[in-house]
């Protein structure tokens, strides 16, 4: 039997210095329905997830002032 959980359910929470990555990813991901929160370096996502955790998180693994690894690591 297949889950019918919707996307729109599922919060994602989006992280890259790249404004050019955060638009195609936000598109994409919007398509297909999810709500979405973005952020422009890992303490920006930290800030965010404190506020409301997410579902899934979608990093940049080279940022400024906090890599995506140093991010996955403190969550």
């Amino acid at each position: 039997m297949c889950d019918s959980t919707s996307p729109s359910q599922y919060r994602v929470l989006l992280v890259d210095d790249d404004p050019a990555v955060l638009r195609l990813l936000s598109e994409w991901l919007s398509k297909a329905g999810y709500r979405l929160t973005q952020a422009k370096d890992g303490r920006e996502a930290m800030a965010a997830i404190e506020e409301e955790c997410p579902d899934f998180l979608i990093t940049d693994w080279e940022m400024p002032q906090m890599s995506g690894l140093e991010l996955c690591q403190a969550v």
